[in-house]
């Protein structure tokens, strides 16, 4: 089986940003009823809006395309209940508590969950829009400076951007 992610994050006006998520899984080689040697099993996608503000969720449209039981669809309209939460602060949590376990469908709830990782594309485009990115400027320390401007606080984030590392040391000269 291979399971397909995409996570695609594009400005959509001067306030936010659209994205769209996907989840494919595909089985390959296996015995299927349809005669083919591939099956699609789950293919969900959701689209939506975040403010550029606060990373809010504005928009949330969730669809099964292509789904094993009738009644996997039948929970798709309580990922609303996310529309106005931030995907900054407690968005696993805000999740889990509308659709974790038996509430929501374990395909949809993953592809929710992955929402989370815009966060890194949502500060690189803001950051693009003020500096090219590149290896010198990486190398410099100006885009690292120019990322902690946009976001306020990187460090700690991963070993490559400790407190008392290179690169935020660079940034902070």
């Amino acid at each position: 089986m291979t399971r397909t992610r995409i996570l695609d994050l594009r400005r959509a006006d001067e306030d936010s940003y659209a994205f769209h998520a996907s989840l494919l899984d595909q089985a390959q080689g296996g015995r299927y009823e349809s005669g083919s040697d591939t099956e699609v099993v789950h293919d969900f996608s959701i689209k939506g809006r975040v403010a550029r503000k606060d990373l809010r969720i504005q928009e949330l449209t969730v669809d099964a395309v292509t789904h094993p039981y009738a009644a996997c669809p039948n929970i798709l309209g309580i990922a609303q209940k996310l529309v106005g939460a931030s995907l900054n602060i407690g968005w696993r949590k805000t999740v889990l508590k509308h659709l974790g376990g038996s509430q929501g469908c374990t395909h949809v709830t993953t592809l929710l969950l992955s929402l989370s990782e815009l966060i890194t594309p949502f500060y690189f485009l803001e950051v693009n829009g003020v500096m090219p990115y590149g290896k010198a400027a990486r190398d410099e320390g100006r885009w690292m400076k120019a990322c902690l401007g946009v976001s306020g606080s990187l460090d700690g984030a991963c070993h490559v951007l400790a407190s008392d590392g290179e690169v935020i040391g660079r940034a902070k000269l």
